[in-house]
């Protein structure tokens, strides 16, 4: 707070103001003059602690990061499942989030687009649909939902690409992939910590070599993510997955604090 304001202030006075800020940030809201100005000075101490606390990365690295790494190894989990599947011998691997569910509909249009897929394709995108009412519709015949939240990928039995583990849970450990692999998605807007320069992933990477960057990923049915019961986490709303990201933070910060 002192940062922000030059001078000792009434914390009262300042959480209202800082509440507001947020809450409107959140939402797209127009800002007041005070909180324009709190935004601006936000920014500028960001700019401060990026150029001055050089070993930032290594605060963030030993204070949380490798912690939560330990217990929630999400990406080191994938990989295994595409191991596991490598050595099993089936042509397709899904490495699905948890949660996620098929619908006959989605699964056999998915096998249906897999066997007529080309021999040369390793990687296919599963489009995903979150069920946002209660998880019974998903029993209906005729249930359908447009997938088009984050999707889930297909590997292909000789796929190269892997998942970065040392992204952490919560900090896009998936999208890395769908970077590297130039899947096109609000992710390609999305700004990385200073601190994770090195592991930042690279827009259609060269160094993933089994894949024609110049083509666009084929598609292949679809998969639904079910109701995590949580209703104001489930809204129709702009800013519902920055909850999500609030409770997610939240889950892991009392997960670490119990080990």
């Amino acid at each position: 707070k002192n940062l922000l304001t030059g001078k000792t202030v009434q914390s009262s006075k300042f959480d209202k103001t800082y509440a507001s800020y947020k809450d409107k940030v959140a939402k797209g809201s127009p800002l007041s003059e005070e909180e324009s100005k709190l935004s601006k000075q936000i920014k500028d101490v960001e700019k401060y602690a990026y150029k001055e606390l050089k070993d930032i990365r290594d605060i963030h690295t030993a204070s949380f990061g490798e912690r939560l790494l330990y217990p929630t190894n999400q990406n080191a989990a994938r990989n295994v499942m595409v191991d596991v599947g490598k050595k099993l011998g089936p042509k397709w691997i899904l490495p699905l989030d948890g949660n996620c569910y098929f619908h006959p509909s989605g699964f056999q249009q998915m096998v249906r687009e897999l066997d007529a897929m080309p021999e040369d394709i390793r990687y296919v995108v599963l489009p995903m649909a979150r069920v946002d009412g209660d998880n019974s519709e998903a029993l209906d015949a005729h249930f359908y939902k447009e997938p088009s939240e984050e999707p889930q990928l297909i590997f292909h039995h000789d796929a190269e690409a892997r998942f970065d583990t040392r992204l952490t849970y919560g900090r896009r450990n998936k999208v890395g992939v769908l970077i590297q692999l130039g899947v096109p998605g609000i992710w390609q807007t999305w700004k990385w910590h200073p601190w994770e320069e090195e592991m930042t992933p690279k827009w259609k990477d060269p160094s993933i070599r089994d894949i024609d960057h110049s083509k666009e990923i084929p598609r292949a049915g679809w998969v639904m993510r079910l109701n995590s019961g949580v209703s104001q986490l489930e809204e129709k709303a702009s800013d519902s997955h920055i909850k999500r990201g609030f409770a997610r933070f939240d889950s892991m910060k009392l997960l670490l604090n119990t080990l």
